[in-house]
């Protein structure tokens, strides 16, 4: 997580270790194969990036999420206050 955000605060852990995969129109998808796994958002199950994104967008300023996180097979919950990254 970049230093200072809210995945830091909340001690998430990123991938060190990825898997490479080839489409067939030759873009390759990065994977990670570690770190920790997002498998809900406020009791929502989230399956695929569109289901983190769906309650994301819709939050405001100063609102906070609850997710469940998945570390080498248990699982935790956290409360985090997302916020828009400048990049």
């Amino acid at each position: 997580p970049i230093s200072g955000s809210p995945a830091e605060r909340a001690r998430l852990r990123a991938p060190e270790n990825f898997i490479y995969l080839s489409q067939p129109g030759g873009q390759d998808i990065e994977i990670g194969v570690d770190g920790d796994v997002i498998t809900g958002i406020d009791g929502q199950p989230v399956v695929n990036i569109t289901d983190l994104r769906t309650v994301l967008y819709n939050l405001e300023p100063g609102d906070t999420v609850e997710l469940t996180v998945e570390r080498n097979g248990r699982s935790r919950t956290v409360t985090v206050e997302p916020q828009v990254q400048d990049r």
